[in-house]
């Protein structure tokens, strides 16, 4: 639970995209990439701890809105399948696999 809760405040922190005041530098882009990732990463951690807590139900709706945003990102469509079969929506999951 401990992990769950340093990662929500930690994503709280976020604000909107990295370096969007600094302009289109190469620099800039290649560096807000990173940390785009990284944040995706987080969030990835951050559902992880809360499946790892049993709190899948409370993650459904927000890993849907995630995997539209995301929808090439395996790893949050793995957690939304598993948050999904460990809510007792076997075939929901089932279909977010299709």
């Amino acid at each position: 639970m401990a992990a769950a809760t340093c990662l929500a405040e930690a994503l709280g922190l976020w604000r909107g995209p990295p370096l969007a005041d600094i302009g289109d530098l190469a620099w800039a882009r290649a560096e807000a990439a990173r940390l785009g990732e990284a944040r995706l990463a987080a969030v990835e951690c951050h559902a992880q701890a809360w499946l790892d807590c049993g709190q899948a139900g409370e993650l459904i709706a927000e890993l849907e809105v995630l995997t539209g945003e995301h929808r090439l990102r395996e790893r949050l469509w793995g957690l939304r399948m598993l948050a999904l079969y460990r809510s007792g929506r076997q075939a929901k999951a089932l279909g977010a696999y299709q």
